[in-house]
């Protein structure tokens, strides 16, 4: 495990953990990204260390969290974006990363920067939304910056962008979730021509229960190592 550090296109210095596989190279690898205010040592992020052992690994801190730069005052959801994919460019540029296999993966806000970065990088090859944030309209009110996404967008919803993304695409989502409503991501799979949705029974936003965890978890491995190498890995 070693840190590392990249920049956005604001020139903001992010901060990240990188794991590499023992042996040699090249691999796969999965970026990994986190929600509104958390960071590149929370649940999830740790709990995919050991499943992706087999891959380069990288968890990381979005702009304005954690260790990277800037503040969570002026934390831009357009910006988040942008984080994920100078990560994904990050990952990409190392010579230990097999170029054609390159995944990414994040929750809520990250869900989102997930979504987008399927959609506007071609470095990416898997993408694995989890609870994503998809339709901005309830959120007006809430301190995360979604103006110039909006203005990117041309509206208030993911939808439109969602329908240039090529790549196989799993959405997993907790139908208790009273955070980002199931029905965003009902909404969001009809726009993924290669997309498929994962339904938790009874998961809240933060998959709190520990069976719940444990199987958004689960269905974040398999998926990648299905797509990657053909097989389960548990």
């Amino acid at each position: 495990m070693e840190k590392v550090f990249f920049t956005n296109k604001k020139g903001m210095k992010l901060a990240g953990w990188l794991h590499m596989p023992k042996g040699k190279g090249p691999w796969p690898a999965l970026v990994k990204t986190h929600g509104w205010q958390g960071n590149k040592d929370g649940s999830s992020s740790t709990a995919l260390i050991e499943p992706f052992l087999d891959m380069v690994y990288l968890r990381f801190d979005m702009h304005g969290h954690g260790e990277s730069e800037g503040t969570l005052e002026n934390y831009d959801a357009a910006l988040c974006v942008d984080d994920v994919k100078n990560a994904v460019e990050f990952v990409y540029g190392l010579k230990e990363v097999d170029k054609s296999r390159v995944a990414v993966t994040g929750s809520s806000l990250g869900g989102l920067a997930t979504t987008l970065a399927a959609a506007w990088s071609d470095k990416v090859a898997l993408a694995v939304p989890v609870c994503p944030v998809s339709d901005f309209t309830p959120n007006h009110v809430s301190d995360i910056k979604y103006k110039n996404l909006i203005k990117l967008l041309g509206q208030e919803n993911v939808y439109r962008e969602a329908e240039k993304i090529k790549i196989p695409v799993l959405v997993i989502h907790g139908d208790a979730d009273d955070v980002v409503p199931i029905a965003q991501s009902i909404e969001l799979i009809k726009h993924i021509k290669n997309g498929v949705q994962h339904t938790i029974r009874g998961a809240d936003h933060t998959f709190s229960k520990e069976k719940d965890f444990k199987q958004m978890i689960e269905q974040i491995s398999e998926f990648v190592h299905e797509r990657f190498h053909g097989k389960h890995k548990k």
